[in-house]
Order: structure tokens, then sequence, then C-alpha cells
């Protein structure tokens, strides 16, 4: 029986006098009547349709159901009870002492105790009949209240509810998660039985998933806007909690794998919000949760929020302060503020649905093969979900290798051309002379990767104090070359540790594997962990995705802003032999210089190998006619090593959208170039579709030569 139909039928046989007799089942054949009667003309149903609005089988005044409501009569009875069983064991203890008074006492003394008794008595009886009257009216106030209560329920009297009767919304409840994950039966109204606007099986797109079958008919413009505002609704309310959660301190609470089998470390008590409301919070919480669980880089290079467009980078270098003494004014010490700037570009989504018919099978044949997974409740929120997961995946591997490049108009522009990532902004403070790398470290082998690790530690140790604090970042595809360069080096029974007086220094324990670098990077840097950090400019703004209609396609948008920068890198300086003057002792950051040596001669250049590459020495004038086998995601730079018949790129065949041709004049001179894109018909069984591919020409994306001393 369901828990509103129980407080039901204790206030009718509460109204009626009925408990004492339903306690001792003493009901009789007219007693039921009256209790029928009363139970219809209080709720406008019958008792039995009331009870079967969850049942196969409407059942009866049954002895079953009779039994249920004389269990119920008992438990009312029993509390009712209670202060008058009180009152007879107090008068039995009472009664007791008296007697054992009795046999001490004189006579006299007993006249004298029992004229004080009568008295007693009397007041005792008049204070009893003032607390039942009192007790009458508290049973009456207590009613009335239940009333209310009563008609109150009878508005929603139609939720379903499970066998179980949901007690509380606590986390602990499992009733609660079972809601929450939309494994509860589906209303003739709601699905999963929430009573909100994103479940209402009006929507169409809700019915298809109590069907389980597509939209019978052609969606029209009626129903392409129902569901983009829908959606609309849904993003914004997802955006809104994932703020809360963040604003409260809350987020790091989301744990998917716990609040997957009903763990909650939220408390959702104090939600003031409605029915439906609450359950949809608890499902967001979720989608945010299982977001969260997917591979990401905010642990290695952490969020940092309020950076609209650019902002100085608070640094300060000081000089040496302390000395002997000597009287005077003999003043020493130097504090030095050097303007560092972060920045951040703007990011967007586009995307059109074009046949919302077709996606809608691919949904429910996604849902008919993969009908367990729990991240697949609603068309809007399975949607969503892949949505996300493919944004977030993109925005990982941005914030490690992006570069920010122009706009390719007219054509979908690379996610990772979209904004800086962490490679881009050390590679910035290399260029503004902050940072001046190991240039003899180029790049590793799986052979050589142990002795190169250990000979750049030896050269930060060189130059800092003390390596306490410092990490080592590297590619994570490489890890697994040092442990086997290691072995071999150091012996198969090794924890790793290293040489035992250089444990401190290239232990595992010391190296941060950055994930999301292609196999060809081969940067790696040591610095003190959080220096690096991603920007933006608000938190969860990427989840705002807005939908509009356009004719019979969804159109699809969200925009936010990103970027990276390195917090403490090093003083500027004017030149780069003024930087090396410096011999490093300003940085915060240390660096080797990846770059592949180009073969003497070379006029192409194997975009497999590396993103950099250097020139050499020629033996006769070189210039580079195409880049092979690139990336259209990555762009390639190419630095002047040698100026013996110093190669060159003229403006012409693959390299004629490029400035002007590049002509470097001392060594170190260098240019980035990036892949152009066009839009081209592929045909892909039998349907012609547009498509993103590079056209084989380079663009410029920068160049740095020397000026020429006259």
């Amino acid at each position: 029986m369901k828990e509103k139909v129980k407080k039901k039928v204790q206030a009718v046989l509460t109204s009626l006098g009925l408990i004492a007799k339903a306690k001792s089942n003493a009901m009789t054949p007219e007693d039921w009547s009256r209790f029928n009667e009363s139970y219809k003309t209080t709720y406008g149903i019958s008792f039995e349709d009331d009870n079967a609005r969850e049942e196969s089988t409407p059942p009866a005044i049954s002895a079953g159901l009779a039994a249920e409501i004389i269990r119920i009569a008992n438990e009312i009875s029993s509390k009712s009870n209670t202060d008058e069983e009180k009152e007879e064991e107090e008068t039995a203890e009472s009664e007791e002492e008296e007697k054992e008074e009795e046999e001490e006492e004189t006579a006299e003394e007993k006249e004298e105790e029992e004229e004080k008794k009568k008295e007693e008595v009397k007041k005792s009886k008049k204070a009893s009949g003032k607390k039942k009257a009192a007790s009458k009216q508290g049973e009456n106030d207590l009613q009335q209240a239940f009333n209310v209560i009563v008609n109150a329920m009878k508005t929603i009297s139609a939720q379903p509810e499970s066998s179980l009767p949901v007690k509380s919304v606590r986390a602990e409840n499992p009733d609660v998660l079972q809601r929450v994950i939309g494994a509860c039966p589906h209303s003739k109204t709601h699905l999963f039985g929430i009573e909100h606007p994103v479940f209402a099986r009006s929507h169409w797109f809700n019915q298809s998933i109590v069907t389980r079958t597509p939209h019978s008919t052609v969606a029209t413009s009626e129903d392409a806007e129902k569901f983009s505002k829908t959606f609309r609704d849904y993003t914004l309310s997802l955006k809104a909690r994932a703020d809360h959660l963040t604003e409260n301190n809350q987020l790091r609470l989301l744990d998917f794998k716990q609040m997957a089998t009903g763990a909650m470390n939220i408390d959702y008590g104090n939600l003031v919000i409605r029915f439906g409301e609450e359950y949809l919070v608890r499902r967001q919480d979720m989608i945010i949760a299982y977001l969260r669980e997917l591979p990401s880089v905010n642990d290695i290079f952490p969020w940092r929020s309020g950076v609209q467009d650019g902002e100085y980078v608070p640094t300060a270098f000081f000089g040496e302060f302390s000395q002997r003494y000597q009287p005077g004014e003999v003043f020493k010490g130097s504090v030095k503020l050097p303007p560092q700037i972060a920045r951040v570009s703007d990011v967007m989504i586009k995307y059109k649905f074009e046949d919302l018919i077709a996606l809608e099978k691919q949904y429910i044949g996604y849902m008919n093969k993969e009908g367990s997974d729990v991240m697949k409740w609603t068309f809007i929120e399975w949607l969503l979900v892949h949505i996300y997961t493919s944004m977030l995946n993109e925005q990982n591997r941005r914030r490690v290798i992006g570069v920010l490049v122009p706009v390719q108009q007219g054509v979908d522009n690379p996610a990772a051309f979209a904004a800086d990532g962490a490679l881009r902004a050390i590679e910035r403070d290399e260029r503004a002379l902050r940072v001046l790398p190991f240039e003899d470290l180029n790049t590793y082998t799986k052979a050589n990767i142990v002795d190169y690790i250990e000979t750049l530690f030896e050269y930060v140790n060189k130059i800092l104090p003390s390596l306490e604090g410092f990490k080592l970042y590297l590619n994570a595809k490489h890890i697994p070359w040092y442990r086997q360069g290691f072995r071999l080096k150091y012996g198969t029974d090794t924890d790793f540790a290293g040489p035992k007086l250089q444990a401190i220094d290239y232990s595992l324990e010391n190296f941060i594997g950055v994930p999301n670098m292609d196999y060809t990077d081969y940067k790696m840097w040591l610095t003190i962990p959080g220096n690096i950090e991603s920007l933006q400019d608000r938190p969860n703004e990427m989840y705002n995705i807005y939908f509009e209609r356009r004719l019979e396609a969804l159109l699809a948008m969200s925009r936010w802003k990103e970027g990276a920068c390195v917090n403490m890198s090093g003083m500027p300086c004017a030149t780069k032999s003024e930087l090396q003057a410096t011999k490093r002792r300003f940085q915060y950051i240390f660096t080797n210089f990846p770059v592949t040596a180009l073969a003497a001669g070379a006029t192409t250049i194997d975009a497999t190998q590396n993103t950099q590459f250097i020139t050499v020495a020629n033996g006769a004038a070189t210039a580079l006619t195409d880049i092979n086998n690139a990336s259209e995601d990555r762009t390639i730079k190419i630095v002047c090593g040698n100026m013996t018949n110093a190669t060159t790129i003229a403006k012409s065949g693959k390299f004629a959208n490029i400035a002007s041709a590049w002509t470097p004049v001392a060594v170190g001179d260098w240019i980035e170039l990036y892949p152009e894109l066009e839009l081209v018909n592929k045909v892909i069984n039998g349907k012609t579709y547009q498509v993103t591919q590079m056209t084989g020409n380079w663009l410029e994306l920068d160049r740095h030569v020397s000026v020429v001393q006259a």
C-alpha cells in the first residue's frame, strides 16, 4: 500500500473513532461501509480505486487490506497510549512507596498522611482532567493539520512510486538512485515519473524513448522549435548547476563511480525546489561527474579564470640583499617587475543537425544496442553527453599542443588552432628572451633517453641551489622508453629511484607525463608544478550550448575563451647574448631544444619526424620546395642552424602564399608555417559530403630575421 493512502486511512479511521475497533479486528460490515463512504466523500475516490492506482489488479477490501489497516491502527493506538501507560506506571510506583512508609509511621502520622493523601488525590484527579482535556484539544488540532496535509497530497496523487515508498530524497535512499538514473517506471505524463518539463512525454523526442521507435512523422518546424527550446533550457540549467558547484567549492565532491552506487557526497537536503527539479539536479550532477571522470590535464595545467582578453602576470625578480654590517647608508638589493602578458582567444563550436529524423534513428539504434548505459537517459542528455565528451577531448589536446592561428574563412578550422596551449606558452617565453633552452639537447631516442634526462637534470642542478620542488614534464608516450632504458642501464631489479646520490634529481617520482602530445613531440621542461596554467574567462562557459531552428535544421553554438601562460618564466633580456650572460640564473623553467636536423642539401621536409627542424651547412645553394606527411592541426617551424649556403624558402610553388621569400641572415632566424585548407565534395556510401582537407600549400604564421648591422 502506498504511503499517502496509508495516511488517508489513518485520517478516516481517526475521524470515525474506529481506531480501537480496527486494532482489535472488531470491524463490522457496517463499520467497513461507514469507512468506505467517509473515504470517498473526503477524497473524491473510493479506497479500492485509490489504492489500485499502482496495482495491476484493483483489490477489494480483502482480509489482507484489512490487516494492513489494522496494522496502521495499531501504530496510531500504540503512539496515543504511551502517555496513559506512563501515568499508570507512575501511579503504581507511588503506591508502593507509600505502603513502605506506612509500615514505619505511627498511627497518628498515618491519619495525617491519609488526610493529605485525600487532598492530593483530589488535586491529581483535577489535574488529570485538565491534562485529558488538553490532550483531546491537541488531538483535534493535530487532526485539523493532518487534514490540510491530506488535501494537499491529493494534488500529487497521480505521482507514481515504486513498491517501496520514497520516504526521503536523501542520498542513502536506493529509490532515489533508481529515479535519478532513469530506472523507475514512466508515468502517463513523464519519463521515469519525474514531473519536470524536460521529461514530459508530450515532447516527441521523449515519447521516442518510451516507445523505442523513431518519430513517426516528418519533423515539422514546431518539432524542431520545441526541441531547440528544451535543449537550450537544459544547457542553461546544466551550466547554472556547474557554476553553483564551482562557486560553493563542491565540484570536487562529484565522484561518478560513487554516485552510480548511490553514495553521494553532496547534501541535497537543503535544495528548496520542486519535486521534479530535485531529481533533475541529481541527474545533472551525474553528467558533470561523468565528464569530470574523462581524462584531463587539469591536474597538470590548472585553470585560471577571469581573463577576458589579456592581463599582466605579476612577476618579480629580486637581487641579492644581505651583506656584512657596516655603518652608514650603504644599500644593497634590487627588485625588478617586468610585465608578462597572458592572453586568451575566442573558441567556439558550431554544428548543424541537418536531418533530425536520421539523427533520431541513430539514437534509437544506439539505445537498443547500449541499453544499460546510464549516461543515455533522454535524447537531449544523450546528445549533450556525447557533444561535451568530444569538446572536452579536443580541449584537453588543445591545452597541451594548441597554437593560435588566423582563421581560414569558409572552412572548418582545426580545434588545435583555436587557442594556445602549454607548449606554445613556453615557446612564447623563449622567443621573448625570457628562457634560454639548452640548445645541445635536441631530440632523443628510446636508446638514449636515460642519459638525455640525466644530463638535463645535471645542467639544472648546477644552476639552482636545490632541485627541491621541481618536476620534469615530458611526453607521456615516452615514459615507457625511460623505464626500459633505466632497466638496461641499472639492472632489472630496480625501483626506478635512480642512483642513490641522484635520487632526488631524476627518479620517476619526479616525472610528470604530459598526455595529448604527439609521438614526435620531444619537448620537456623542469619547473615547479602549477607554474603553467590554462586560462579562461568564465568557468563552465563551454557547456552553454545555444540551439536555434533554421527551417528543418537545428543549429548549435557555444562560445568561450581559452589560453595558456607561464606565470614565472624568467627575466626578459634585450638580446640573446644578454640572455646567455645571465647563465639562466633568473629562470624558473628550464627547457630543451627539440629540433630535428635536416640532411645537407635537403629540399623537402618529412613531417612525420617532428614539427621543428633546423638546417645545416649545405654544399650548394639550397631552397625548400615542399613539406610532406604533415598534420592539418600542427604548425611547422624551420630554424636556420648554419649560414653556409643557408637554406631558403622562395615565395613560389607550395609556398606561394607566404608573406615574402624567407632568407635567413643569422643562425637562429626562423619561420613558422601552417597548412592551407579547402572544402571539397566527397561521395561516401552514395551520399555527397563536404569535407575539409589540406591543399598541400602553406601559409605563414610568423617569422624572425635578424637585423643586419650596417
